[in-house]
């Protein structure tokens, strides 16, 4: 129990550990508990074989919801398929897509960098990159290009 005295000497409750977390104020319901944090770095994978010469990755984990930051740079390739990239954590989201991010720098061609955006799979391990209205941004359009982005959703 952690408390702190008001100006007119009354104790008030700043937060509490329970069996279920951490609660602030003086809510106690294990609902709202705080019951995970974590920080790490994460190495980003595909599996469409797509190399990256440079890639690094780094998120916070606080309870269920994830914020990931990355920067990635793409080797010479001429894959078609979407250029996909591993999550640290798998998602659990109600609707398709509902998690995502932005693009924060990238040097890709501005023909593709209308609207760019970072989908998140649902209930899945991956998230995907595109542009315009939707449409799948293949990995040879990041052949030897840099991407930086930012990523949030919720987990499993």
């Amino acid at each position: 129990l952690f408390r702190t005295r008001a100006h007119n000497g009354s104790n008030n409750i700043g937060l509490r550990l329970t069996n279920h977390g951490l609660c602030f104020g003086s809510d106690t319901a294990d609902v709202n508990a705080l019951d995970d944090y974590e920080e790490g770095n994460h190495t980003f994978t595909n599996s469409q074989g797509v190399s990256m010469t440079s890639n690094r990755g780094y998120y916070i984990k606080i309870g269920s919801y994830v914020f990931v930051s990355g920067s990635v740079n793409v080797g010479s390739n001429s894959q078609g398929s979407t250029l996909t990239l591993s999550l640290p954590f798998n998602s659990n989201i109600n609707s398709y897509f509902a998690g995502g991010g932005y693009i924060t720098y990238t040097n890709i061609d501005s023909t593709y960098r209308t609207n760019m955006m970072v989908s998140v799979e649902n209930s899945g391990s991956n998230m995907h990159f595109r542009y315009e209205g939707g449409s799948n941004l293949g990995a040879s359009a990041f052949s030897n290009r840099r991407i930086d982005f930012s990523v949030h959703y919720q987990r499993t």
